[in-house]
């Protein structure tokens, strides 16, 4: 499926068509299950939900982005694609600026940080979270 809809702009929207409402639609229906369970916040983690425009729909965006190349390499280390395929791929994404555009939070990685950076500060980010959402109950 892959091979045809990243060589295809007009079959990836085709299946973007039939997936994203799916997608949205359960995502809604998550939501209405934490807040009849009075949860004051949930996470939902969506690689397209920008693409997919569903960030009306949820207070806070966070984004995880690298540079095209670190992507295309990770893409090609966990999927086995060769680089051209990988950077079709990549190509065929929201750039990390769209994407960065209107998030809340945005981790910007260069790809070779220590996970101990990264821990810390996902941690920090969640500790600010944590605080915006105690101050707004």
């Amino acid at each position: 499926l892959g091979e045809v809809v990243f060589k295809s702009e007009s079959q990836r929207l085709r299946l973007n068509s039939i997936v994203w409402p799916a997608v949205i639609s359960m995502v809604l229906q998550r939501l209405e299950v934490f807040e009849k369970e009075g949860l004051h916040f949930g996470v939902v983690e969506a690689a397209l939900l920008q693409e997919a425009q569903m960030q009306p729909m949820f207070d806070e965006v966070w984004v995880v982005s690298v540079p095209p190349d670190v992507a295309i390499q990770r893409l090609m280390s966990r999927s086995g694609v060769d680089r051209n395929r990988a950077s079709s791929i990549v190509a065929s994404q929201w750039s990390n600026e769209q994407r960065e555009k209107d998030a809340t939070v945005v981790f910007a990685r260069k790809g070779d940080e220590p996970l101990e950076q990264w821990e810390e500060e996902a941690q920090r980010a969640w500790q600010r979270l944590l605080q915006r959402v105690q101050a707004a109950a």
